[in-house]
């Protein structure tokens, strides 16, 4: 029994050390984007996206640790893969930002990426506003037709 469990433990072991290493080719790095020109809209929400092959790449923790990348992966975040494409994050302390490959270092364009998921307020924030003056002008219309006995 006791010569099972060992085997069961060392099996655990090799598993657990094999997958910190997993996926990484020894030179993947990664580090923060300038998000800096795109808004965040989304308040006080915490969130992020990332590119389908990153989406096992992060670990969502209990927000008491400071990140690796404290100036755009909020604290609620951690790194358990090398990050292969993008990953973006918003909240009220980072903003809009993005956790690039290497690859992506000089790209101009690749904060584009996040601002579909950090300017999503301001788009149906804009749609709502238009039916509430929509509907209060007909509100507005009915009422004073009414009142004249239509």
């Amino acid at each position: 029994m006791r010569m099972k469990r060992s085997l069961y433990l060392l099996v655990f072991l090799i598993q657990h050390i094999y997958s910190l290493g997993h996926g990484s080719s020894g030179n993947d790095t990664y580090d923060c984007g300038d998000c800096s020109g795109i808004v965040n809209d989304n308040g006080k929400v915490t969130g992020s996206y990332c590119h389908e092959s990153d989406r096992k790449s992060l670990l969502k923790n209990r927000c008491l640790y400071e990140s690796a990348f404290p100036k755009c992966m909020p604290k609620c975040y951690e790194v358990k893969y090398p990050i292969k494409e993008y990953c973006c994050f918003w909240s009220p302390k980072v903003g809009c930002a993005i956790l690039v490959n290497e690859k992506y270092y000089n790209d101009k364009d690749i904060c584009e990426r996040c601002r579909c998921r950090c300017e999503r307020n301001r788009e149906s924030g804009k749609n709502s506003l238009s039916a509430q003056k929509y509907i209060i002008s007909l509100s507005i219309i009915i009422g004073i037709k009414l009142k004249k006995g239509i």
